[in-house]
């Protein structure tokens, strides 16, 4: 995971989606801890930590699911459960109430923000499934799935299109440890069943297939812009412990074996440090020097601010924040915040507002092209305007246009 594309690339984007993997991670290592030592503490730092995931990114909402199913199974495969835990269980839910409580009674007080946008993309709206709910799931679901081994995330801020999420090596080993699971999953349910054996391992696999599927549902109850590496980012612990099944095989029949060692020990080296070659050179070079992944990440707007930075004091410059994204509380698009951040010392730089009072000389910027826009400030000032088109030095593959009013 250290070294996975789809772990490095969204760590150094800096969404808050990054923190479920890390809160469920070790929420749950506090939780098993808790029920192999059965001492209260590892239940309380569980709670505290689960709790936290609420204010990260929406999929987590879900993740309470994966404690239900985790709570019926350990009931199902664990004599005496409930004598042995109900105190521990108090413990953890307290804790995970404590630090959860501030946006449960924000929900409380806002109701509204519950539904956020995951109304208007859920595939239970019939705009979306247009009276076809289960084709629609059929689909949703194929390439949910799919995106781990065929076809991947196609947005470019999210992954290296077409290619899956996962290097070809881990998609093999994925693939063998995720067949692994379901098949021991399968047959331990049925000797619990037929022969009443309560097994570790059972509780272990079932965990597993119970983060893997209720974390994978944010994507797959959704048809926006799938496959979606984003939404299934809860998935990622599960995947790679997964993808660790095969090697942990190897690892075994070494330790059986010593005369497989000589060879089972480089190979899984070998195996080990091409995955992490391979994830840096895709991440830095293949990806990294794309100008599909610079245009995806609207590059163009930091060298607009640079642009703006290099203009002198005396000459007042006017953005007019005509670019993408929700317009926030001070009316300008998300996408404005990155010329404002980088330019957020300099007194001659102004948004454009229709209260705004132009003064000269100036420049105006606009951060997406309009040719009416432009052709109206031309008309009305005339011999005074004067366009120019920008191309940055180190990025020959940029371009924006300018009017300057001297």
């Amino acid at each position: 995971m250290t070294f996975s594309f789809w772990a490095i690339d969204f760590s150094r984007i800096s969404f808050r989606a990054i923190f479920v993997p890390l809160i469920l991670s070790f929420s749950f290592y506090f939780l098993f801890k808790g029920f192999r030592t059965k001492k209260y503490l590892p239940f309380l730092f569980a709670g505290l930590i689960f709790g936290l995931g609420f204010h990260t990114y929406i999929a987590f909402r879900l993740a309470p699911l994966i404690l239900i199913g985790l709570a019926i199974v350990f009931l199902f495969n664990t004599k005496k459960a409930i004598p042995l835990y109900w105190k521990h269980t108090l413990i953890f839910l307290a804790s995970l109430l404590f630090t959860a409580f501030p946006i449960i009674f924000t929900f409380f007080l806002h109701p509204e923000y519950l539904s956020s946008r995951s109304a208007s993309i859920s595939i239970f709206s019939p705009e979306i499934h247009q009276g076809k709910f289960f084709a629609t799931l059929g689909e949703t679901f194929t390439l949910s799935i799919g995106k781990y081994f065929v076809w991947g995330d196609q947005n470019w801020r999210h992954n290296l299109p077409p290619f899956p999420i996962l290097d070809f090596i881990t998609v093999i080993a994925f693939t063998f440890g995720f067949l692994w699971v379901i098949f021991r999953w399968f047959f331990l349910t049925w000797k619990r069943f037929y022969f009443k054996e309560y097994n570790r391992e059972y509780l272990i696999f079932s965990f597993l297939l119970l983060w893997f599927f209720v974390m994978l549902a944010p994507e797959f109850l959704t048809r926006e812009g799938l496959p979606h590496a984003l939404r299934a980012i809860g998935t990622q612990p599960p995947v790679f412990i997964m993808a660790m099944i095969p090697f942990l095989f190897l690892f075994r029949l070494a330790k059986k074996d010593i005369s497989y060692k000589k060879y089972i020990t480089p190979f899984s080296l070998i195996l080990l440090l091409l995955i992490a070659f391979l994830n840096v050179f895709f991440y830095f070079v293949l990806w990294g020097q794309s100008n599909q992944a610079r245009d995806a990440f609207d590059r163009v707007f930091t060298q607009q601010a640079f642009y703006l930075q290099s203009l002198p004091t005396e000459r007042f410059a006017y953005v007019l924040a005509n670019g993408p994204g929700q317009n926030m509380s001070d009316e300008l698009p998300v996408s404005a915040d990155v010329i404002q951040y980088l330019t957020w010392n300099k007194k001659n730089i102004f948004f454009l507002y229709p209260e705004t009072i132009i003064k000269t000389p100036a420049t105006f910027l606009l951060m997406r092209n309009d040719e009416v826009v432009v052709n109206k400030i031309k008309n009305y000032y005339k011999e005074k305007a004067r366009l120019e088109t920008i191309t940055p030095l180190q990025e020959p593959g940029i371009s924006f246009t300018v009017i300057h009013i001297d």
